[in-house]
């Protein structure tokens, strides 16, 4: 367990190398982002969660064999500054519509869901969004 106390991971830096390197076309990616400003105690924060899982292959529609590849939750407590950042980036970047990405954007609350399954849509969805997943590995 030493070893994490010397490491930070980053999350996006890590799930971009793990999409370059992957043998298979076909993988099912989620991400989460929320960024929000409600709590007393912390009143800005920003919640990220990844997952990656493979299947083997499908078989009368239904999935042979999932496997969770990689899974990473983090939460940060942010300045109103960075939390302004965040807000105006998600708010100017996230405004195409999307087959791949849901948003509620609303006064208190910014959320986005990503879900791909194909490796070549997960590489478009970096290529688009690098801004943004930088930003929140800076954090780290």
């Amino acid at each position: 367990m030493e070893f994490f106390n010397k490491v930070n991971l980053k999350q996006f830096k890590t799930l971009k190398y793990i999409t370059e390197n992957v043998q298979d076309d076909h993988i099912m990616c989620k991400i989460n982002c929320e960024l929000r400003s409600d709590k007393i105690d912390t009143p800005f924060y920003l919640d990220t969660e990844v997952s990656i899982s493979h299947c083997t292959g499908t078989y009368n529609k239904g999935i042979l064999h999932a496997m969770d590849v990689f899974k990473h939750h983090r939460m940060y407590n942010i300045t109103e500054n960075k939390y302004n950042e965040i807000k105006d980036i998600i708010e100017s970047t996230f405004t195409q519509d999307n087959s791949h990405i849901k948003t509620e954007l609303s006064e208190k609350s910014d959320i986005i869901k990503i879900e791909v399954m194909e490796v070549s849509d997960l590489k478009e969805i970096f290529n688009q969004y690098q801004e943004f997943f930088d930003i929140i590995d800076e954090l780290a």
